[in-house]
């Protein structure tokens, strides 16, 4: 999404506030990129339903923020987990407006052996996004 500022509704803030960017995993050569701008898109696709329902709501639009608290990433035996952890503040992008909070959480594994594990990266994120979405809808409804 982009900024309010652009006629947009909600404007996505993505930051590191504990966790790594990029993710190296651990017992492994590997390190996952681009965790922040990840982390967006996810959450930007499942929510755009809800903003364009909630469009003309408020003035100026929302904010959310998203702080990564927390990200690991694990190789045991071909196996590769995903842990990401993060804090999200929904506001008013105008005025001192605070609408909820809430932490959002995904852990996913699978074996993976010598291919590419950004999908399991990429599935984490978007079971995360899944349920912010829940909790947006249940926020404000």
């Amino acid at each position: 999404m982009l900024s309010p500022a652009t006629g947009q509704p909600l404007e996505i803030v993505v930051s590191l506030a504990g966790g790594s960017d990029p993710m190296p995993v651990r017992s492994s050569r590997v390190v996952y990129g681009g965790l922040g701008s990840a982390t967006n898109r996810a959450i930007a696709t499942v929510v755009t339903p809800w903003v364009e329902r909630h469009r003309s709501e408020r003035s100026g639009g929302w904010q959310m923020l998203v702080e990564i608290v927390r990200s690991e990433a694990d190789m045991q035996s071909g196996r590769l987990t995903i842990e990401i952890e993060t804090r999200v503040t929904m506001r008013g992008a105008l005025g001192p407006i605070h609408l909820g909070q809430t932490l959002g959480y995904c852990k996913v594994s699978d074996v993976v052996g010598d291919a590419d594990g950004s999908r399991l990266v990429f599935r984490c994120l978007d079971r995360m996004a899944r349920d912010l979405a829940g909790w947006l809808e249940g926020l404000h409804s």
